[in-house]
Formats: structure tokens, C-alpha cells, sequence
């Protein structure tokens, strides 16, 4: 039934119920650990991350309160399951199970019985964790783009109506910048699609070392890759954009192909600013962004334009 092992965590300083717990697990392949309740914060983060933390009730130096939110402020692979571990049914194990416990172990319990209890325990965990797992790639899936591994259109339309929302409310200047990879036209049709998808994977980890890590970059449609500056100024959004288009320029990539020889794949900026109190939308901020953009291209390709937004557009828009 159990195909792998789960990992296992007690806090307790009671070696004789780690014993216990591990007689009754006899059956079940399992990488188990015992850790004081002093030591938990800084001991949990150096094991494998734990499916199933046990709490030892009976110690009164184990804070449920405390282990709880430390758990939910972790970074695990899947949510921990917590299992209250107690000699009686009382008032503590009440409360532990309130504040967020799963399920609970009696311990005065007959052995045969505390051990069916933790194989249920454990299926159940594993089959959530199971569901976690299948979860959270379905939400990569629709969140991310299949070839380059960045945001989505559907997650960059969500992004930039979040950071228009949020400069409109809290009065804050914001830059969107739309980026199109020139020359990207001949290397698809010349070397093929294959080819050009692994240019854009290339391209898009080029733009990710370029910019700060705060700026998010989605795949708008085609080579065309798009970006939010948020509570900036219009002097440090040129300055990025400026940046940005220079580092493109200077670690371009460079493709042979057939008829056109070798291709320098620079880039193509256009950018949208507001400037707080504007009021953008992601309609307005989108459309200035393109035309700036297109401004870019016309103007001779491997350049960065800038418009900012009129407030008296935004405001009727």
C-alpha cells in the first residue's frame, strides 16, 4: 500500500513515544524523526520537508500556536499535515485541533489500533499530497507559457490589470513595456518553428538576466514579451527601458541561417508611463505601449520609445 517513504516529523522530547510511534509504523516505509520543541525552527528547515508532523501534547513546551504558524510561514512542497499526538482526550487537544490540526493520535489507545490510525493517517496524506502535486502543475499549465516558461498572456492581461488597479488607488507611478525581438521573422521561416521556439527560450532567459529580479516577464503573443515597472518615475522607466534595450543590443543573440546569413536578434521597446494620479487602465497603458512600440520599429528597429500617458485620456477612457 505504501510505495514510498513518507517523511515524518515528531516534536517531542519523549524518546519513549518516538519508540512508540515507530514500533506502530513497522509495517510502513517511512524516513522518521524526532526534534525537540527549542530546536524545531531551526532543525525542520535541514531535513527532508515533512509530510506529517506529529505534536506531543503531553510536552508542555510544545506550543501548537507557535509550530502552526511556523509551518504555514514555510515554503514546503505541500502543506504539512499536523497530527495531534495525546494520552487523553482533554481540553489541550481541543484546542490544538482548532487551531489547525488534522487529526490526532490517543496514544493510551490499543497498539494495533494507533497503528491502523497512522496508516489511515498517512494514505490520507498521500493521497493529498498526490492531488497538491497534480494541482499546482495544472496551475503552472494555465499560468504559463509551454515554450519559454514565463507568464502567459492570460497571466500578463491578469498582471497588468492588477498593477493599473493598484496605481490608480494608491496614487503611484507605473511603466509597461512591450518587447519585440527583431529579425525574429527570419530565423522562424528560414530555420523553422523548432528553431524559433528554442530562440525564444534563449531570448526570454536573456530578458529575465537583464532585468531585476521585481520584473516579471510574460510572453505577450509571437516574439512579443511585455512587462510592468510598478511605483516608478518616468526618468528611472527610461532608464530602464534604455538599459534594457542596450543590454539586448550588446548580448544579441546571433543565428545562421541560410539566406540571410548570420542574424543579429536585437530588440524593440515600446513603453507606457503614468504618472501618479493619471488614473491607467490596462486598455490605455496597452495601446500607448504599441504605438510607442511600433514608433520603435518604423524608427529604424533596436531602440526603445517611451510615451507617457495624457490624463485626460486615461480619465475618458
Amino acid at each position: 500500500m505504501f510505495s514510498r517513504k513518507t517523511s515524518l516529523v515528531l516534536v517531542s522530547h519523549d524518546e519513549r513515544l518516538a519508540d512508540s510511534l515507530m514500533g506502530a509504523l513497522r509495517d510502513v516505509r517511512h524516513d522518521f524523526r524526532r526534534i525537540a520543541p527549542e530546536n524545531f525552527r531551526t532543525c525542520l528547515p535541514h531535513g527532508r520537508a515533512p509530510e506529517i508532523v506529529f505534536l506531543d501534547l503531553s510536552d508542555e513546551q510544545v506550543s501548537v500556536a507557535e509550530i502552526m504558524s511556523f509551518l504555514r510561514a514555510c515554503e514546503l512542497p505541500s502543506p504539512a499535515c499536523v497530527v495531534a499526538v495525546a494520552q487523553t482526550v482533554d481540553d489541550r487537544l481541543g484546542r490544538a485541533l482548532r487551531m489547525g490540526a488534522a487529526d490526532f493520535l490517543l496514544m493510551t489507545d490499543a497498539p494495533e489500533i494507533v497503528a491502523a490510525r497512522l496508516k489511515v493517517i498517512i494514505r490520507k496524506q498521500d493521497e493529498f499530497s498526490e492531488l497538491h502535486q497534480q494541482v499546482t502543475i495544472l496551475g503552472r499549465l494555465a499560468s504559463y507559457d509551454d515554450v519559454t516558461g514565463v507568464l502567459n498572456r492570460r497571466s500578463v492581461n491578469l498582471m497588468i490589470e492588477a498593477e493599473t488597479s493598484d496605481a490608480r488607488r494608491l496614487g503611484l507611478g507605473l511603466a509597461l513595456f512591450l518587447v519585440d525581438m527583431d529579425n525574429f521573422k527570419v530565423v522562424n521561416d528560414t530555420l523553422g518553428h523548432l528553431h524559433g521556439d528554442d530562440v525564444l527560450r534563449k531570448f526570454s532567459a536573456l530578458m529575465g538576466h537583464c532585468l531585476r529580479s521585481g520584473n516579471v516577464v510574460g510572453r505577450f503573443g509571437g516574439d512579443e514579451f511585455c512587462f510592468v515597472d510598478a511605483n516608478t518615475d518616468l526618468a528611472a522607466a527610461r532608464c530602464l527601458g534604455e538599459r534594457l534595450v542596450g543590454c539586448l543590443h550588446d548580448d544579441a543573440l546571433l543565428i545562421d541561417t541560410p539566406d540571410r546569413g548570420r542574424v543579429r536578434l536585437t530588440a524593440s521597446i515600446g513603453a507606457a508611463y503614468a504618472a501618479p494620479g493619471s488614473f491607467p487602465t490596462a486598455a490605455t497603458m496597452l495601446a500607448l505601449a504599441d504605438r510607442a512600440l511600433y514608433e520603435a520599429k518604423n524608427g529604424g528597429r533596436d531602440r526603445f520609445v517611451l510615451h507617457e500617458l495624457d490624463a485626460r485620456v486615461a480619465m475618458q477612457a
